[in-house]
């Protein structure tokens, strides 16, 4: 058996009167604390192992979820125990080589492993999310984060449990802490938070966009301009895809056979390929044919155009939404959403579609899978898809002579 330290203090207190005393660090004997933070109260089994001091959560000794039961100091003993027993058998405990990992290191690991699955600004939107509004979790280790440390974060930034920074920030703690072994459910977990947070989501606050009448006399002032970046506001107004899709689109990816855009799945937000059907209009933004991998938009310090460049350009216009605000070009997306609905001529699916956006499972199943095949590009499918964008083409640019 472990060595008791003789000198280690004789728990003084039920487990009631450790929570009422505050927070604070509870010995009850056999090497089990009890470790209150701001409201909640964990069990801890602390050894040695590898000649390093390790810790073990037990489990909760208060409820996390109305219809959850506590662990009594009995079933940390039992765990304890259990614990004890596999160590002494030559095992490893699972979490006892992570009970020391900060966040700081366990969200990097994290965010590293599942790169492949994020387009690159998807990842710096990650990394840029954790170190605005989670730094302060960053040298507290994962098995010690409470509720109340998840809340403090959260709150400033909360607009409802279905959208937002505050949404999108709480599940991926939740992804760090669940990378971890964290005790399930994580104190990230929503079933932990919905009665410390607003269930009621605020209204989302859209991208100013133009009216849809006062889009063709733009279309026909950036058409006078002609320069890169004016053709590059126009096609992303065209195409109603995301600008840095566009931004970073090559001429690799037009192709000219079934005058269509493929954009890969590694630059899209959902990381799917994107088949756009080109019209007349669109080909018309585009210069000379470039080498494979050269940009249809290139800046003048090589690579690409970016935000900086464009928003500038659009502002300088001078065109305001029906609130007063100035446009922007993600706002087209919304115009052309508009436009399309207004018709009543083309179906929700293929109008989600040209945006990009998600479909039921049924639907994505039926319409495409995950890969732009050539059968796809002549299926009435994609035929429905380049109606649509002619007709929308036809009416953006009704001003402009190509």
């Amino acid at each position: 058996m472990e060595r008791r330290n003789s000198n280690a203090r004789k728990p003084n207190r039920t487990v009631t009167e450790a929570i009422r005393a505050g927070d604070g660090r509870y010995p009850f004997g056999r090497s089990i604390y009890l470790v209150v933070r701001g409201g909640s109260a964990l069990w801890e089994y602390q050894f040695r192992q590898d000649r390093r001091l390790r810790t073990m959560t037990l489990g909760s000794a208060v409820a996390r979820v109305p219809t959850e039961q506590p662990t009594t100091l009995t079933d940390a003993r039992a765990k304890r125990d259990a614990a004890w027993l596999a160590r002494r058998n030559g095992e490893v405990l699972p979490a006892a080589g992570q009970a020391g990992k900060r966040f700081a290191k366990a969200a990097e690991e994290y965010l590293e492993a599942h790169r492949a699955e994020w387009a690159p600004k998807q990842f710096k939107d990650h990394e840029r999310r954790l170190r605005l509004h989670a730094s302060k979790l960053n040298a507290r280790p994962v098995n010690r984060i409470t509720v109340e440390d998840v809340v403090a974060i959260l709150r400033p930034i909360w607009t409802g449990p279905n959208h937002g920074r505050g949404f999108k920030l709480r599940g991926l703690i939740e992804k760090v802490l669940n990378a971890e072994s964290v005790t399930q459910p994580t104190p990230a977990a929503w079933s932990r938070l919905e009665h410390r947070l607003s269930n009621k989501s605020q209204d989302t606050i859209s991208y100013p966009s133009i009216n849809v009448a006062d889009l063709p006399g733009l279309m026909t002032d950036l058409a006078k301009e002609n320069s890169t970046v004016a053709r590059a506001i126009r096609f992303v107004t065209l195409t109603a895809t995301r600008q840095m899709e566009a931004l970073g689109a090559t001429w690799r990816e037009i192709d000219a056979k079934t005058n269509s855009w493929i954009i890969p799945a590694s630059r899209t937000k959902k990381r799917i390929e994107h088949a756009v059907p080109l019209t007349a209009e669109m080909l018309a933004c585009l210069g000379p044919r470039g080498a494979d991998g050269d940009f249809l938009f290139p800046s003048n310090r090589k690579g690409h155009l970016g935000h900086a460049a464009t928003g500038p350009a659009l502002a300088e216009y001078k065109r305001r939404d029906e609130k007063g605000e100035p446009i922007t070009l993600h706002g087209m997306r919304s115009t052309f959403a508009r436009w399309a609905h207004a018709q009543r001529k083309f179906d929700k699916i293929t109008i989600d579609r040209c945006l990009a956006h998600n479909l039921s499972k049924v639907d994505e199943a039926y319409y495409r899978g995950k890969a732009i095949t050539a059968e796809y590009l002549t299926s009435d499918t994609f035929q429905l898809r380049r109606e649509l964008m002619e007709a929308w083409s036809a009416f953006a640019a009704k001003g402009v002579s190509n």
